[in-house]
């Protein structure tokens, strides 16, 4: 169906199109006012129902402004009374002037108003001082007017006065307001409260379990340097290997069972007297890791790396064996260069040179496994000085960057 045109339908009265039941038809289209600001006004609406608006008359020019009449001065026109400027039909009228109190507020009062017309304001009366106060009254005492009822101080006029009267009612504890002997006189300890009836016997607790026996080496045995570390249990129960001397966590029965085993033999005769000590140099530096725990050889002093910790190395051990731990190592070979960790000593990977690195190195050398039959990074990485081969210097070094931090 085709659209509806104006000429058809004629221009209809504002409003119309609203009250058309097909006001919200997209296709519908009106000829009122309104259809230009719903955007639905048929399609002819523009050509039959408006009209221009008719052309707005000429706008007159102002008639000419009277010449303005010379300035007046209150001593000719005499002083106005109030508010008689804005009656004047020259009161908007620029240059006009006025002898009115009212001129002041608008900026329109002649030349000589304020010497003729103002008069001063009268002075003001004297401010008379206050009368004395009376002196203060001495301060009473709850001996004297006695203790009072609860609230009374509120209806007394010298409540709101601080230190012209002091009150014995309990409420002057809140307000600070109390005499100096209310506490003595009037104060009423609160009564205590009544004894609570003694509670019934609680039942008797059960036992508390038997303790498991604790642990002895006899019962698990002897074990090797350094195993106890990667046991779950490590630090809740004691141990019985000899890294539990460093670290003072070993079973009671571990210097009977496994620091000392009793020889095979029967004790044979004393030994004479022990010769002057030893030097590394002379004995060398390959004496193997722990031999030093206990003293089980006797020695006067050993050559190996624990003694760094139990404080009974050989007079010469940091000269011999420590400097040759530390000699300057032979050119790396293109396979260490390619192993990132050669020659740090970080058995486990964590970064760090510390006492569980020591305990790797000396597990490698204690298993005597080849050089070339370990695994190629680890074997790099433990060989501190590079001399292709896991040993006791290795470890010796490993100790000595460990006690110089």
């Amino acid at each position: 169906m085709s659209q509806p045109r104006c000429l058809d339908i004629g221009c209809q009265p504002p409003g119309t199109s609203l009250l058309d039941p097909n006001f919200s038809n997209p296709e519908a289209c009106f000829c009122d006012v309104l259809c230009q600001v719903f955007g639905n006004c048929c399609v002819d609406y523009f050509d039959l129902c408006t009209t221009p608006p008719p052309p707005f008359p000429p706008i007159a020019s102002p008639p000419p402004s009277p010449p303005s009449p010379p300035p007046a001065l209150c001593a000719d026109v005499g002083c106005q009374p109030p508010g008689s400027s804005l009656a004047d039909p020259n009161f908007a009228f620029p240059g006009s002037c006025f002898c009115e109190p009212l001129c002041a507020a608008f900026g329109t009062c002649c030349a000589d108003f304020y010497d003729i017309c103002t008069i001063p304001p009268p002075p003001f009366p004297p401010i008379p001082s206050p009368p004395p106060s009376p002196p203060s009254p001495p301060p009473q005492l709850c001996a004297d007017v006695g203790c009072q009822p609860p609230g009374s101080s509120f209806v007394d006029p010298n409540f709101a006065s601080p230190g012209v009267a002091c009150f014995c009612e309990p409420l002057c504890v809140l307000f600070s307001t109390c005499c100096s002997d209310f506490s003595d006189i009037c104060a009423v300890p609160p009564p205590s409260p009544p004894a609570n009836p003694p509670p019934p016997p609680s039942p008797p607790s059960p036992p508390p379990p038997p303790s498991p026996p604790p642990l002895l080496c006899a019962d698990v045995g002897c074990l090797p340097m350094g195993t106890s570390l990667a046991d779950p249990a490590f630090g809740t129960t004691c141990v019985c290997d000899p890294f539990c001397l460093f670290l003072g966590n070993c079973c009671t029965d571990f210097a009977e069972v496994c620091a000392f085993p009793p020889p095979p033999f029967p004790p044979s005769p004393p030994s004479p007297p022990s010769p002057p000590q030893q030097l590394c140099a002379e004995v060398g530096c390959l004496q193997p890791p722990g031999t030093s725990l206990g003293d089980p050889l006797g020695l006067s002093c050993y050559c190996e790396p624990l003694c760094a910790v139990l404080s009974n190395c050989c007079a010469d051990f940091t000269d011999v064996c420590v400097a040759q731990s530390l000699s300057s190592p032979p050119p790396q070979t293109s396979e260490s260069i390619n192993c990132t960790t050669h020659g740090t000593g970080d058995y486990n990977l964590d970064a760090e040179l510390n006492i569980l690195d020591v305990v790797g190195c000396v597990n490698m050398i204690l298993s005597g496994a080849e050089y070339e039959s370990m695994e190629f990074c680890l074997a790099a990485t433990m060989d501190m000085n590079d001399d292709q081969a896991v040993n006791v210097l290795d470890a010796v070094s490993m100790i000595n960057y460990i006690v110089q931090g």
